[in-house]
C-alpha cells in the first residue's frame, strides 16, 4: 500500500498550533480546525525531514508515522507548540539526541528516522522519494 505525506505550511495561509499531553497530539489550524491527530500509543516512528526549499518556506519538520495511517503526518518547527513537543519528545522518548542527529542547518531533501531505537538514523523512505 502506498504511503502519503501531508504537509502544512505557510502557503495555505492559516495559522498552525500543535497541541499534546502524554495521550495524544494534534494539529489545529486557525484555532478551530483539526487537520490531524494521533495517539502516542499507535506511534510507529518519530523523524525530522529537510526541505531544499527557498528560505521563505517552512523547511524543517517533524514526521510522524502511526499504525492508523498510511499517511505521513507533518509538523513544521515554525508552527506554534512545536518547539515545546520536540522538547517533550526528547525527554521522554530520545535519550542524549545530539544536535547533529536533527539535520540541522541542512539544504537538502532529507530525513532521519529518530525513534524508536531500532530504526533511528535510517532515512523515511517515503520522504526520501517524495516529489520535490
Amino acid at each position: 500500500m502506498k504511503s502519503f505525506i501531508r504537509f502544512f505550511a505557510p502557503r495555505r495561509k492559516k495559522n498552525y498550533e500543535i497541541q499534546f499531553d502524554s495521550s495524544a497530539v494534534t494539529l489545529i489550524a486557525n484555532e478551530s480546525e483539526l487537520e490531524w491527530t494521533f495517539c502516542w500509543n499507535k506511534l510507529v516512528y518519530i523523524a525530522v525531514g529537510t526541505l531544499d526549499a527557498d528560505p521563505w518556506f517552512d523547511d524543517y519538520f517533524l514526521i510522524f508515522k502511526t499504525s492508523k495511517s498510511d499517511e505521513l503526518l507533518t509538523a513544521s518547527f515554525d508552527y506554534k507548540g512545536c518547539s515545546e513537543l520536540f522538547d517533550y519528545i526528547e525527554k521522554e522518548y530520545l535519550s542524549g539526541l545530539d544536535s547533529k542527529d536533527r539535520l540541522a542547518n541542512c539544504t537538502q531533501r532529507a530525513s532521519k528516522i529518530l525513534w524508536p531505537p531500532e530504526l533511528a538514523g535510517r532515512p523515511v523512505p517515503e520522504w526520501t522519494q517524495a516529489e520535490k
